[in-house]
């Protein structure tokens, strides 16, 4: 295997791994936040993040690379840990649980809008990678967060 796809496999398994949480993190959010308009949007966001995770596997499995299902069971623990954090409620969520959540949110797209901006940079020249699919990725990317941008001030004001 040529170096470059040694390290680039390394890579793709990082982010498959990292979209682990963010798919969990993105399904609680959808489910918990405190607004329902906010729920909605967050519920076709975590649509759009499962179809932008297969199309990471997809890209992965032409790579040849494989799951790492303990590093993938270690990021599901980590986002099930996460949740325990102080938020200035004795239980349950507050104000601060949504603001929190939606800025981690954020950083997980800007994760995997980093991914698809590495990929497309490899693009040229190489078959397995499709320039126009990860293009359409990245425009998604910008969208999820304009909207995650949106909600964040929302969330900022009831704090």
């Amino acid at each position: 295997m040529p170096r470059d796809d040694q390290f680039l496999q390394i890579y793709l398994q990082h982010h498959w791994v990292g979209s682990t949480g963010g798919r969990d993190l993105f399904d609680r959010a959808a489910s918990s936040h405190s607004d329902a308009r906010a729920r909605e949007q967050l519920a076709t966001l975590a649509r759009e993040v499962t179809e932008d995770r297969q199309a990471l596997r997809d890209i992965a499995d032409r790579f040849g690379v494989r799951e790492a299902r303990v590093q993938q069971a270690a990021a599901r623990i980590g986002e099930y840990l996460g949740r325990f954090k102080p938020n200035g409620a004795l239980k349950g969520r507050s104000p601060l649980s949504d603001l929190v959540e939606l800025e981690a949110l954020s950083l997980g797209v800007e994760g995997k809008k980093r991914c698809w901006l590495t990929l497309l940079t490899r693009a040229e020249g190489e078959p397995r990678l499709d320039a126009a699919q990860l293009e359409e990725l990245l425009r998604r990317a910008d969208q999820q967060l304009d909207v995650l941008a949106g909600l964040h001030r929302e969330a900022a004001a009831r704090i």
